[in-house]
């Protein structure tokens, strides 16, 4: 080895030197740090606003599904064969409620499969004035509306969870019986009468 190193001009040995120092101080830098920074992901700048949206859509968890819930109400009707209308025109106008909310289910460890059942919903006319005026009122009778004017519930939330330690709920001991009976408690919380048009709001319920 020795002896081939001697064949090779002093330029190139020297050369060859300085490639072999470059390479051993060579260092692999983690600047994940900068490049993803988590504390200014969330800023409400125009930069990373995009960003953000797409992160909270990953990480957002699906619990009560208002539109399973409507689809199972109206399969459970008969659908359009006994109704005589498609399920887009019988829900204009009109809100899937959990009659046991998602987050009282959620809580006390209720499947997704009975919170997002047939058993579990009704349909509400929409508190909302751009929508609840499209309904098909005789669908109503005697019914409360859903939401006064934001995106959910919270008094009525408060209203089933107390209803739910009332009826002795343990969390993650739930049976089937004690779930259809708060829900047959709650269906005539949400329909007080059977007749006359949609009045008041679920979430005054006391």
């Amino acid at each position: 080895m020795q002896h081939l190193l001697t064949q090779i001009p002093k330029k190139k040995q020297q050369a060859a030197a300085n490639v072999v120092h470059q390479r051993a101080v060579f260092q692999l830098v983690d600047n994940r740090s900068q490049s993803f920074n988590p504390s200014g992901l969330f800023q409400n700048t125009a930069k990373n606003t995009t960003v953000q949206r797409q992160v909270i859509q990953f990480v957002k968890t699906k619990y009560g599904d208002s539109g399973k819930l409507a689809r199972e109400r109206f399969k459970r009707g008969g659908g359009k064969r006994v109704k005589g209308i498609d399920f887009k025109k019988w829900k204009r106008g009109r809100e899937a409620q959990h009659l046991i909310p998602a987050q009282v289910c959620r809580d006390y460890g209720i499947p997704k499969s009975w919170a997002n059942s047939a058993v579990n919903g009704m349909m509400l006319p929409s508190g909302r004035r751009n929508t609840n005026h499209l309904r098909i009122k005789r669908l109503d009778k005697g019914k409360m509306h859903h939401i006064k004017g934001g995106g959910s519930h919270p008094n009525y939330n408060k209203y089933a969870f107390g209803l739910a330690k009332q009826h002795k709920w343990r969390k993650g001991k739930v049976t089937r019986a004690q779930f259809d009976k708060l829900t047959n408690t709650l269906r005539k919380k949400n329909r007080p009468k059977r007749t006359g048009k949609a009045k008041g709001y679920i979430d005054d319920l006391r």
